[in-house]
């Protein structure tokens, strides 16, 4: 899936002055990976894409070599390789365009989460400061099964010795969906 760049032409053609006459036209949504959402990672990871005259994407690079935390870099290559780039001004010769990419973890309610696990939060794009925030939401377990309430008693036997709760008896069950 692909986010068509807005803004206005004079927003556009700003971005085009400060950079090298590349411009993103579209933006292929990154995804977040699902390992660095459950592990709660998160960062920002600097890339650096050439870009030929006709607009495709000749390479791109990590900024500094590692930038950013190793489980987001292949998303956000990926992201960046699959965009689409308009050269306006560009000669026979490779221009560079930084594009920055930040992922956060969004704190979520586990009653909501647990309703609607998969929602997805969209991207968010700054063309202006070649920047794309990716959302994910705060991960919870949730258990499919029905939720138990259960009261025990304490009850004493002297066969027990008090091992493996064996002194506790049910009173009654719950059951609620």
């Amino acid at each position: 899936m692909t986010l068509p760049v807005g803004g206005t032409l004079q927003e556009r053609s700003a971005s085009t002055r400060i950079g090298t006459g590349v411009v993103l036209s579209d933006l292929r949504e990154p995804v977040y990976p699902r390992l660095a959402q459950l592990a709660r990672i998160q960062g920002d990871v600097e890339l650096t894409v050439q870009v030929k005259k006709d607009g495709v994407v000749e390479s791109v690079d990590v900024v500094n070599g590692l930038s950013g935390p190793p489980m987001l870099l292949e998303s956000a290559v990926a992201s960046a390789r699959a965009s689409k780039f308009e050269c306006q001004t560009c000669d026979d010769a490779p221009q560079s365009y930084s594009l920055a990419y930040e992922f956060r973890i969004v704190a979520s309610d586990p009653d909501q989460y647990c309703k609607a696990p998969d929602q997805l939060l969209p991207p968010k794009l700054d063309a202006s400061r070649h920047n794309v925030t990716v959302f994910a939401n705060e991960f919870w377990t949730c258990d499919p099964s029905v939720v138990i309430r259960r009261t025990y008693t304490r009850v004493r036997s002297a066969s027990c010795l008090y091992l493996w709760k064996c002194g506790l008896r049910l009173e009654s069950s719950e059951t609620l969906n």
